[in-house]
């Protein structure tokens, strides 16, 4: 599996199921899907408790 740069490391879970050699052992897209959706939504909320000018609260 390639190495990961330090931002997406979070995303090493769904990347490496998405790299398995049989696809039987493959996340499905729903699952993916999912996956990327939890992300999204907990970086946007990490994102909310900064102001517009970029500093905190």
């Amino acid at each position: 599996m390639p190495k990961l740069p330090i931002e997406y490391q979070r995303w090493k879970g769904i990347v490496k199921q998405m790299c398995q050699f049989k696809s039987e052992e493959r996340d499905d897209i729903g699952s993916v899907e999912k996956f990327m959706g939890n992300l999204y939504r907990g970086r946007s909320e990490s994102m909310s408790s900064f102001s517009s000018d970029g500093t905190c609260c």
